[in-house]
Order: C-alpha cells, then sequence, then structure tokens
C-alpha cells in the first residue's frame, strides 16, 4: 500500500477588499474634476433652453401684435391720460385677448395674474414685485422720456405727470417708435397724435424693433445713479412711464444702485436682458433677432435732440448714449439707412 505523505496545513490569510485612503482621495479628485468639467455645460445648456423660451415669448407677442393689426387697422397704442379707462390700457393689455387670455375689461380675475408669455426666464422676478411683473416693453422710439419732463429755461412744471409737461413744445411731444401717445397730460391732443399702422413705419418692419426686453430700471442723470426705490416696478397693467423704454441708452447698460427715486428728475428706461452680450427683440416683421450689446459700438454720430430742450450737450443729457445704429433701429421712420446687424 502506498505510503501517504502528509502536508502541513497551509495558513489562509483573509484578504480585505476596499480603497486606501489615497485611492479614495484620487476618485474624489476625477470626480471634482468632471463635475466641473460638466457644470458649465449643464449651465449653458440651462440658459440654451431659457433664451429659446424668451424668443418663443417675443415671437408670439409679435404674432399677436400682426392679429391685433389685422382686426383693429393699427397697433396696439398707448394711454391718453392713464386711469383705468380704455385710454388707460398699454400695448400688453391691448394684446391679452391675441394670446388666449381673457379681455382686461371683461375679467376682473386677469388683472391680478401673472402672465407667463410676458415673463423671460432669465429674468428673476425682483423681491415684492406685483403679480402682474413683466419682463418685455413695447419699442417707444431712440428719445429720451425725459423730453416730456425737460422743461425750456429749466422750469419747473407746476404738476408732474407721467405723460407729458404741459410746458413742452406740443410739437415735440412724441415718440417715434411702435407707439405715440394720443393726447397730453391735460387732456389736450398733441399735434399729429395719431395710431400707428404698418404703412406708418417707412424705415422697414424688418428693420424696426416692436417689443424688446427690459428690467425697467430708472436711471437719475443728477446722481449718475439708477433708482433703487422699486416703484417702477415693470408690470403688464402698467401704463405709465416704466413701460415707455427706448434705445437713448446703451443696450445692456446697468449701472450701481443707490439713488432713491425723485419725481424731480429726468429719467428713462433702457432695454436691457439678463441673457449675456445682448437681448431678444421682436421686429416689426415678426421676426426675433438677438442684438448684440455692443451693436454699432460707440459711433454716436448725428445725435440730435428735439428743438426747444435747450440741451448743452448729449452728454449733459445722458453720459451712456445708443450708438447711432442700435438707435436707428428703434424709430419707425427716421430715413436712417440700415446694414446687415
Amino acid at each position: 500500500m502506498p505510503r501517504s505523505h502528509c502536508l502541513p496545513a497551509r495558513s489562509v490569510v483573509p484578504r480585505h477588499f476596499g480603497f486606501t485612503i489615497i485611492e479614495l482621495l484620487v476618485v474624489i479628485s476625477i470626480i471634482s474634476i468632471l463635475i466641473a468639467m460638466l457644470l458649465p455645460a449643464v449651465q449653458q445648456a440651462r440658459e440654451a433652453a431659457r433664451m429659446s423660451q424668451c424668443r418663443n415669448n417675443l415671437k408670439q407677442i409679435a404674432l399677436a401684435t400682426h392679429n391685433f393689426h389685422d382686426v383693429h387697422r393699427h397697433l396696439p397704442h398707448l394711454w391718453k391720460t392713464g386711469g383705468t379707462t380704455d385710454s388707460g390700457r398699454q400695448p400688453l393689455m391691448r394684446l391679452l385677448p391675441f394670446i388666449e387670455q381673457p379681455d382686461y375689461d371683461n375679467n376682473l380675475d386677469i388683472r391680478d395674474k401673472s402672465i407667463a408669455m410676458y415673463l423671460c426666464p432669465s429674468d428673476p422676478k425682483p423681491e415684492g414685485a406685483a403679480t402682474t411683473y413683466c419682463s418685455y416693453a413695447v419699442n417707444a422710439g431712440d428719445n429720451n422720456y425725459a423730453w416730456a419732463w425737460f422743461c425750456p429755461g429749466g422750469t419747473d412744471p407746476s404738476a408732474f405727470f407721467y405723460s407729458y409737461c404741459d410746458y413742452f413744445p406740443s410739437d415735440k411731444k412724441y415718440f417715434n417708435g411702435l407707439i405715440d401717445p394720443t393726447s397730453s397730460a391735460s387732456g389736450t391732443a398733441r399735434k399729429g397724435g395719431m395710431l400707428i399702422r404698418f404703412r406708418d413705419i417707412t424705415d422697414g418692419l424688418s428693420n424696426t424693433f416692436a417689443f424688446g426686453e427690459r428690467w425697467g430700471q430708472v436711471y437719475n442723470p443728477d446722481t449718475g445713479e439708477i433708482s433703487s426705490g422699486g416703484v417702477f416696478t415693470p408690470a403688464w397693467t402698467d401704463t405709465y412711464a416704466t413701460f415707455i423704454t427706448t434705445t437713448f441708452c446703451k443696450l445692456n447698460h446697468n449701472l450701481d444702485t443707490g439713488a432713491s427715486l425723485d419725481w424731480n428728475f429726468s429719467y428713462w428706461n433702457a432695454f436691457r436682458s439678463d441673457h449675456a452680450g445682448g437681448a431678444f427683440f421682436a421686429m416689426a416683421d415678426g421676426s426675433v433677432r438677438f442684438i448684440n450689446e455692443t451693436l454699432g459700438g460707440e459711433d454716436i454720430t448725428l445725435y440730435t435732440y428735439p428743438a426747444g430742450t435747450e440741451a448743452a450737450s448729449m452728454g449733459s443729457v445722458h453720459p451712456y448714449p445708443g450708438s447711432q445704429l442700435y438707435r436707428e433701429l428703434s424709430t419707425r421712420a427716421g430715413g436712417g439707412i440700415v446694414g446687415e446687424f
């Protein structure tokens, strides 16, 4: 019988599976790097989606404007003297039936309603803002709304109105964009007071802003700051000054806050957005364009003022004027030649 050999028992050392501290730190570092690389892409994708929604909002507003014109044979106009009568309406209020919303006059509930189409997803609603907060404004042209407050000789009027200073020459009370108020604050019809029609836009529908983005900041030229009073928070129910937005000031020009709201200063609103590099505009032909904030550069030639304002210089009225090309895109019949933009 073969002799068996007895081998000594082998001791089995148990193996422990897991990460060492160094390996764990390496993995964490790799994950952190990947997150840092992917986060900007995610943010860009989200902003791209917000910009797409903003563009679509303005497209729908532009289409509603065309439908309004087809029905009424003129563009949605602004107020006469403010208030809650039919004359106290602004364009976005008049467009409600054309964006599948109840008519303002026939539905009390709509008067405190937030309208999704009137909100840019990139525009954060300020704390305390009304439920009717709005991100878009009609193009009032390239005139400074302060012209309505800038009385010859520096004489202050006895009373201030949202629409016009009664001391201002009657033939100089106007906006040259897509709206034109039909009377002065005193109720006197201004010279040539008119409802704008597409045929009045002789600069070309594709070369004229209809609506644009805005934040509704009010600039005080006396202090070089914007109002922080919050009184003029933009709203689609606003028939007054904050809904008069022009190209008088540079696009997206932001100033430090700090000035208190004062009735006795000239002010205006500038188109602006929370998108990097520019803002969306609905053109009068219904198209939507993204306008670069550097459009036209610093070319401010042919800068003119209405006669009788006694403006000593452009800088004395506004230190940050919009470029000539940018301003020409906001006038309905300025006669300027607009090339590629």
